[in-house]
């Protein structure tokens, strides 16, 4: 059998060249680099809540007019 890369003679079930010293086994899967990666949702920030409750306002009743 011969390299696949460097066309070197190498012996039958040898995993690497013993010239290159590529590897002579097939890959299980090809990893593909050349993908783009996948878009991130950006989503907007949550809205802040002010979680101080509003002051209460205490006022003076208006007088009443007497009636005599």
């Amino acid at each position: 059998m011969f390299c696949k890369y460097c066309g070197a003679q190498v012996e039958d079930g040898s995993l690497f060249c013993p010239t290159c010293g590529k590897s002579l086994e097939e890959p299980q899967e090809t990893p593909v680099y050349n993908e783009q990666p996948e878009p991130v949702a950006y989503t907007e920030p949550a809205p802040v809540v002010n979680e101080q409750p509003e002051p209460v306002v205490y006022t003076q009743p208006e007088p009443q007019p007497q009636y005599q």
